[in-house]
């Protein structure tokens, strides 16, 4: 019998932007009061340390309807607007996977998947009242497209996806 997998994965990159686990908050707070130095060049710097520490400082950024100086508000202005041009960018790229396995059983397999694309994974075949089998598989991927890797893994178990998962997902 032929199983229905159902895979649930964030197809956007921000799964790879959350936050990293360490907290930034402290050095996001440090660059804001930066952003409002009297001297330029400390401006300048701590916007450019802001861009640099990626998307994922989006939610830690002061919001735009707190109360700053028309410096810091027109900084922050370009911080947000650079860092979601680069939320954008990643979004479109496709997400890769790297592994060389000749005997790798498929809940490992789905788990490697999902830590190296930020893809979430879930095989849901019980939901749907089978039993699921976890066969041994082998692949080698390198630097393979997420949806290239998912299919080679659907060849080789007979699975499909399920097209009516919840939102964000496969």
């Amino acid at each position: 019998m032929v199983g229905t997998l159902m895979m649930v994965g964030s197809l956007l990159v921000v799964g790879q932007q959350s936050l990293p686990t360490t907290d930034l908050t402290p050095e996001v707070r440090r660059l804001t009061r930066q952003l409002d130095a009297p001297q330029l060049e400390r401006r300048n710097a701590a916007e450019a340390e802001l861009i640099g520490l990626g998307p994922r400082i989006l939610s830690l950024l002061p919001s735009p309807e707190t109360r700053l100086s028309a410096e810091v508000e027109q900084r922050l202005a370009r911080v947000r607007q650079k860092l979601e041009q680069q939320l954008a960018a990643a979004a479109v790229e496709a997400s890769h996977v790297t592994l060389n396995n000749p005997h790798i059983k498929l809940s490992r397999l789905l788990i490697q998947i999902e830590r190296q694309t930020g893809n979430r994974v879930i095989d849901a075949r019980r939901q749907f009242g089978q039993q699921p089998s976890d066969p041994e598989l082998a692949v080698d991927f390198d630097k393979t497209p997420f949806w290239k890797a998912v299919d080679r893994v659907l060849e080789q178990t007979g699975l499909t996806v399920y097209p009516f998962g919840p939102d964000r997902a496969v």
